[in-house]
């Protein structure tokens, strides 16, 4: 009963740091010391004796600019004993869903998918059961501004209460400690040095709390993941309007005027051209004769060489027009890409272009078309496309001049 008189409470917002306890030998004398540290703004919650945590956001290395996220929270729980791991499951995960409803309460168009998770005991034999837990998460959608507001960061962790967690972690802070160790006068005994005696097996106080390791390994393998699987897998379900984590679309525009390039024919009969024959060993003389008086090789006649003839016209140059045979052709090929987490890509489609309805046509050159598949997997797959469509737009009129790109500027 001395030992709980002379142990002070806690105050508030402190935790028991260490407490010692020395009785002299004959029992007349008790010395003690009791060390309490602050724990500052968030308690560690129902049934865990201390945590350790931090959270964590970093931009994606070349998603420019800034609106894709990865957030990493992490924590290491120090249980009280006799509890099992569910108390440690429970505090992260509510930690976990308490961010995530955060980013989407500030931004309704983000998407998150889960990257990475893991879970360790660092501490297998330990004096305390420790549970440790780790996640990773991708935030798409969101910029830095809102990112550093809206991803939890130094915000206070939930279901942090005080005074639950003094009250349920006060067996373990208190006087006989977890172990509720106890000294009896009948327990003193008088010991013959003469005699080797076995000493009795020593016997459980806890009564009950002996084998927990087992329900702690059942327990984290089968229903708490699942129910943690099953509740985060509704929680991060994406919405079909912020599934989108990429989107790209291209549009080149190519006119065929239907302008023919024709030629004058020669009048003359074509003539064979004659060639320079004149060679040089460069290795023998260490120079080319063009650097002597800056002097030409001179043309030897030769049989070969290519057929010509001269041309009317200035300088025996012949007559190029321009012949149009057909009207105007607008044709526009669109091309891109896109990644979307949890929803197909549906095959885009160009309909119109200055009101003017467009035809998709298939020439089979090779790229052409539409492909999608799934290029990765998360709680949901993400899905992946490319395309390289190509339309003709009958009726649509090319302004005169350069050509220009009706798809975002009006003529002129």
């Amino acid at each position: 009963m001395l030992y709980e008189v002379m142990t002070p409470g806690l105050l508030r917002g402190f935790k028991r740091e260490s407490q010692e306890f020395t009785l002299s030998p004959n029992k007349s004398k008790l010395e003690y010391a009791f060390v309490d540290k602050e724990i500052g703004t968030n308690a560690p919650g129902d049934g865990i004796l201390s945590a350790e945590a931090s959270e964590s956001i970093s931009s994606i290395h070349g998603q420019a600019p800034l609106a894709r996220w990865t957030k990493t929270f992490r924590a290491t729980y120090t249980l009280q004993p006799g509890r099992d791991v569910s108390a440690a499951w429970n505090a992260f995960f509510d930690t976990i869903k308490d961010r995530q409803k955060e980013a989407r309460s500030r931004n309704a168009g983000v998407s998150l998918i889960p990257k990475h998770f893991s879970a360790e005991d660092p501490s297998v034999y330990g004096p305390r059961q420790k549970v440790s837990l780790s996640m990773t998460y991708e935030i798409a959608g969101m910029y830095l501004p809102a990112a550093l507001g809206a991803t939890g960061l130094w915000k206070p962790i939930p279901n942090s209460d005080y005074r639950l967690w003094a009250n349920s972690t006060a067996t373990s802070f208190g006087p006989r400690g977890g172990a509720g160790l106890r000294f009896d006068v009948g327990d003193d005994k008088i010991i013959d040095l003469c005699r080797a005696e076995t000493p009795p097996p020593t016997h459980d106080l806890r009564e009950g709390n002996v084998n927990i390791i087992g329900p702690i390994g059942a327990a984290l393998g089968t229903a708490l993941a699942q129910q943690f699987f099953t509740q985060l897998r509704a929680a991060l379900a994406p919405t079909k309007a912020a599934s989108w984590l990429h989107y790209e679309v291209y549009s080149r525009v190519v006119i065929d005027s239907g302008a023919m390039v024709v030629k004058t024919l020669p009048e003359e009969p074509l003539t064979r051209a004659e060639l320079r024959t004149d060679t040089w060993n460069v290795g023998q003389i260490g120079r080319l004769p063009l650097g002597t008086n800056n002097a030409l090789p001179q043309v030897a006649k030769s049989p070969g060489g290519s057929l010509q003839a001269e041309f009317p016209g200035p300088n025996g140059v012949g007559d190029t027009g321009i012949q149009y045979r057909t009207t105007p052709t607008v044709h526009v090929y669109i091309t891109g890409r896109a990644v979307r987490y949890g929803f197909d890509i549906p095959h885009p489609q160009l309909v119109s272009v200055d009101g003017f309805p467009a035809v998709l046509i298939s020439t089979g050159t090779p790229g052409e078309g539409f492909k999608s598949g799934i290029v990765g997997q998360s709680l949901y797959p993400a899905f992946g496309a490319s395309w390289n469509l190509h339309y003709v737009v009958p009726g649509l009129k090319a302004a005169p001049g350069a050509p220009y790109n009706p798809l975002w500027a009006p003529p002129g």
